[in-house]
């Protein structure tokens, strides 16, 4: 490496917005320019005093020297590298972290001309461009919806293509075409978390200003690392979070369990007295009963991802042990159901009305709007239910649980 006078001079060419940028520029080109001759002007007498920073006896003793002279190449050498530098660092590459014990790069080790260290950047730039194309290309299939600081995005999934995509990338059942026709019917909305490179990293699921199911690639748990990301989205949104279906009861996932799975609705005020239903079900549309009064009983496991309206079903005696609804929730009229929830999860709101056989509810409950129990058997409510919105038994409304307990207690006093 050639002697400079001026190097700091040389050094300030590479001046970017951040220092990641130019230290990178820097040890991409900094040493490679001073073995040009279009850019090195050979100095060989001392400068006038004050102007360098050698001293007389350095610059007999350890030269020749050098000063760094601008020139078309050089500059044009210098573009090219701090714009591929910089689209580096916006994109987070993972060659930028992989460093030796010095703090040197170790892709940048091992070049000897400039034309080497271009070739590489232009060759990166035009990847970056062509990542770019397809972004644009797809940029019709999503919408951005939130950006965060280190340049990843969360993008809403607007098309079968975007959904066949998804699926693909993070390698999980979105792409199959169930969560496409929820999304078409509009019960959900899905979301994806794009790196800054554009990688999906994580799949959310909201419905009806919850999230309702959020996974990682291949169904992995994402919150480790990814809560962040999420909390924000969360945020943004307004949204709260509704708890996971692996908290509901499924544990082992519904590909694992012995579901009786339906792609649609089912409408029980359709048709005639069916087959007993399945002890396990899972209903990707919305289950409706009214007045039918050979119901009587429901699935030992019941997962609704529309609405559950179940009314007026007289002969109804025994409610599910695991109630997941991912809409809204109405047995308003069952004046025959008893005890027998173990675990309720209602994302909407959740009517009891005319419940008269219905006297306790379980501890484990989450109700995300309201919670209507009046003429209800109820005694008393659970010690700290998780309700979102009020709770009603009649004229009295409140949203603490003790206090609609001290006001069934009043009523059943007087």
């Amino acid at each position: 490496m050639r002697r400079l006078i001026n190097a700091s001079d040389l050094r300030a060419e590479f001046k970017a917005r951040d220092k990641l940028t130019s230290r990178i520029a820097l040890l991409a080109l900094f040493r490679l320019l001073q073995k040009e001759d279009h850019c090195m002007q050979a100095v060989s007498e001392y400068p006038a005093e004050g102007t360098v920073s050698i001293s007389r006896e350095v610059f007999a003793s350890k030269g020749p020297f050098y000063r760094y002279v601008r020139s078309p190449q050089a500059e044009a050498a210098i573009r090219t590298v701090l714009h591929w530098a910089g689209e580096a660092v916006r994109r987070d590459e993972r060659w930028i972290r992989d460093v030796d014990a010095n703090g040197r790069i170790q892709r940048l080790k091992g070049f000897r001309h400039v034309h080497e260290i271009l070739h590489l950047a232009e060759a990166d730039l035009a990847r970056y461009a062509a990542l770019d194309r397809r972004a644009a290309a797809r940029a019709q299939h999503t919408r951005v919806v939130h950006t965060l600081p280190d340049g990843a995005v969360w993008v809403q999934l607007l098309t079968r293509e975007a959904f066949v995509r998804e699926g693909m990338a993070m390698r999980h059942c979105l792409g199959n075409g169930h969560y496409y026709r929820v999304y078409a019917l509009g019960r959900s909305q899905y979301f994806s978390l794009r790196d800054a490179s554009g990688r999906s990293r994580v799949t959310l699921e909201a419905r009806q200003g919850l999230v309702v199911q959020v996974r990682a690639a291949c169904n992995a748990d994402p919150w480790p690392r990814w809560r962040a990301a999420i909390e924000a989205l969360m945020q943004h949104m307004q949204w709260r979070l509704f708890p996971l279906r692996s908290t509901a009861g499924f544990t082992d996932g519904p590909e694992q369990v012995a579901f009786r799975a339906l792609a649609g609705d089912l409408d029980l005020d359709a048709g005639a007295h069916p087959a007993q239903l399945a002890e396990r079900l899972q209903i990707g549309g919305s289950l409706r009963a009214t007045g039918r009064d050979w119901l009587t009983s429901l699935p030992d496991t019941l997962w609704v991802e529309g609405d559950c309206i179940i009314e007026h079903c007289v002969g109804l005696v025994r409610p599910p042990r695991l109630l997941l609804v991912h809409g809204k929730a109405s047995f308003a009229g069952c004046a025959s159901l008893g005890p027998g929830f173990d675990k309720i999860l209602v994302a909407g709101d959740l009517d009891l009305r005319g419940c008269a056989a219905l006297e306790r509810l379980p501890e484990r409950m989450h109700v995300g709007g309201r919670l209507d129990i009046t003429d209800a058997g109820l005694r008393a409510l659970p010690a700290a239910p998780s309700v979102g919105g009020p709770i009603v038994c009649g004229d009295f409304a409140t949203k603490s649980a003790a206090d609609m307990t001290a006001h069934l207690m009043r009523l059943r006093r007087g």
